[in-house]
């Protein structure tokens, strides 16, 4: 799934057209804006906004102390989501905005096992997610009279 900050007729920049083909053949193209919309700053948070609500976890990977990352983190730490940030070395350029997050409490990744573990979590999280709401691990509805 991807969400736009446009319209889904307008695919920018051009070169994620093919990718934007591709994904619509097995997934979707979500937006909130009209099909021929252009992006625009509040069209961009809007969508950020949507990612969020979707979204299990925001990890952001690299960031200044500014912009759609770092406003698209502090949504996320407002509603409650899990937010991780690349817990990149001093001095790496560009990455103030994770260390800020980092200073604000999101749980660091430092390198790709940290990521897979993270996504590990959050599947089994979702299965005892899914559980709970169908009664237990048998899918059942209701409980057992003893």
């Amino acid at each position: 799934m991807a969400v736009l900050g446009s319209g889904i007729v307008v695919v920018t920049p051009t070169e994620n057209r093919d990718l934007a083909r591709r994904i619509t053949e097995s997934g979707l193209l979500l937006s909130e804006a009209p099909p021929g919309a252009r992006p625009s700053t509040p069209r961009l948070l809007a969508r950020n906004r949507l990612q969020v609500g979707l979204a299990r976890a925001v990890v952001v990977v690299q960031a200044g102390a500014t912009g759609g990352a770092m406003q698209t983190a502090e949504h996320a730490f407002k509603t409650g989501k899990l937010v991780c940030a690349v817990d990149w070395p001093a001095g790496t350029p560009r990455t103030e905005g994770n260390r800020l997050l980092l200073d604000q409490g999101a749980r660091p990744l430092h390198g790709p096992e940290d990521l897979a573990n993270l996504v590990q979590e959050l599947i089994v999280s979702e299965e005892r997610r899914r559980e709970q709401a169908q009664g237990g691990p048998q899918g059942r509805l209701f409980a057992e009279e003893s």
